[in-house]
């Protein structure tokens, strides 16, 4: 394999070019823009302000805003995402499997339509193009060929003191603190769905109602689909009490049904019920995200019964100087405690994020608990530096230790050890200007005395990307 080295190389001199040029051409389309940032989500911008011509200067603005007629709200916004991603891992599988080394070069590409013909209509088509080079061991959400990634219309209705928007079609779908149903930016294709969302606003509620399937991802040109042998259904709601001085509450129940469904101590066909609450708050110098959820069901004639609870809190020095932030994580997620008593207690996410312990996807929202101090700080207006140490334990010695995006486990149970690893997580975020977002992620796995006897070792991950918006 050494003789492929110098050309990987090669291959790696044009995105770099690409990007260094998105820089300079983003940095002159919009130089004083920063506090208006364009959305990682295309359907969440709205760009009806141009509908004064003479707020459309640039190339991109027009773009952005195309008339169609006389009425201001129907226009045709054009634009895209143009991303690039580099991993380095030494041990992608945390050294359980032999030869697991991974370096990376991913590279995602959208382009997307916003078609709006009033208050009340929109029509949303998003494709995307997918590749990986240079990868050891492939993942699956990281290749695909040109395909829809998205594509729905809004039909909007008044209704009593708010409205309700119908959303049929093809979508991502992250909800609420996006921990357990996320986006998934780690790889190059997020999570998505296909089927009808209904969204209920008014001033202090909002509420989403969906029945969808999710995609089944294939690496040809126009092959992804609804999996059909998955299904995901609900209701989610979010109240802001006035009065409550920033504080909002969720609730929600959603049921997940797999044809097969993978545990350390069972698999086959299972339908999982979830119940679950959170009381949040973002703002300074306190803020906080408190969450728990219960899970009932059956997973291949056993039954289901399952926890999860996390909780994120901080103090912000909004007076002092690059404003540091002080927090605290703790998350815990319920094993199974006992292969022969009928029950399967682990706790299963249907769209977890990974950004909950580290980027690189090495654990996943299952027999796991942890605890972690956080610090963070401003060091310019436009980035953001942090670092943490997050200590996880088995939550039940009987199960295993799983990992993203399968959220399979590494293997057979080994051993009756508790500490699964030791994380040293740095993390920084730059908002160059209103296109272009950069992020550079480095964790260091310090096995565990459970992760050593499971066959791991320790273990590195770095990831940079690049992201241009337009």
């Amino acid at each position: 394999m050494e003789h492929e080295k110098p050309s990987m190389k090669c291959r790696y001199t044009l995105p770099a070019v690409l990007i260094a040029a998105s820089i300079q051409g983003a940095s002159a389309a919009a130089p004083a823009a920063v506090d208006a940032p364009v959305h990682t989500i295309a359907w969440l911008n709205d760009f009806s302000y141009l509908a004064d011509a003479s707020q459309r200067d640039t190339l991109w603005e027009k773009m952005r805003y195309i008339p169609l007629g006389d009425s201001p709200q129907r226009y045709l916004s054009l634009g895209g995402e143009l991303r690039y991603q580099y991993l380095d891992m030494d041990h992608a599988q945390l050294g359980v499997r032999p030869a697991d080394g991974n370096s990376m070069l991913q590279q995602r590409i959208r382009l997307s339509a916003d078609l709006h013909l009033s208050r009340s209509f929109r029509a949303f088509v998003e494709l995307g193009d997918d590749r990986e080079y240079g990868a050891e061991s492939v993942t699956p959400p990281n290749r695909g060929e040109l395909d829809v990634q998205q594509a729905f219309f809004d039909a909007t209705f008044k209704l009593g003191k708010g409205a309700l928007t119908l959303r049929p079609g093809r979508f991502v779908m992250p909800l609420g603190s996006g921990r357990i149903v996320a986006l998934r930016e780690g790889v190059n294709k997020r999570y998505s769905y296909q089927g009808l969302r209904a969204t209920y606003r008014t001033d202090s509620v909002r509420v989403d109602a969906f029945s969808v399937r999710p995609m089944e991802l294939r690496p040809g040109r126009f092959d992804d689909r609804g999996d059909t042998s998955r299904s995901f259904s609900g209701v989610y709601a979010s109240f802001s009490p006035k009065g409550a001085q920033g504080i909002n509450f969720d609730v929600y129940g959603y049921s997940v049904s797999r044809e097969v469904a993978r545990y350390s101590n069972v698999a086959g066909p299972e339908r999982r019920n979830s119940l679950g609450v959170r009381m949040w708050r973002k703002g300074s110098p306190w803020d906080y995200d408190v969450e728990g959820i219960y899970q009932f069901g059956n997973t291949n004639g056993l039954s289901a019964r399952a926890w999860g609870a996390m909780f994120d809190a901080g103090y912000t020095f909004g007076q002092a100087s690059l404003k540091p932030r002080l927090g605290l994580k703790a998350n815990a997620f319920s094993g199974d405690r006992d292969r022969n008593d009928g029950r399967l207690e682990t706790f299963s996410p249907p769209s977890p994020g990974a950004f909950v312990y580290t980027d690189s996807g090495f654990f996943t929202m299952m027999n796991l608990s942890d605890i972690s101090p956080v610090v963070s700080i401003q060091a310019t207006p436009t980035v953001r530096v942090s670092a943490n140490l997050d200590v996880l334990y088995r939550t039940s010695t009987k199960d295993g230790i799983y990992f993203l995006p399968s959220s399979a486990p590494y293997g057979p149970v080994n051993g009756s050890a508790r500490h699964v690893a030791t994380n040293a997580n740095a993390v920084v975020d730059w908002r160059a200007n209103r296109f272009l977002n950069l992020h550079f992620y480095y964790t260091h796995v310090d096995a565990g005395e459970a992760l050593l006897q499971a066959g791991g070792k320790d273990s590195h991950y770095v990831g940079l990307w690049a992201q241009l918006l337009f």
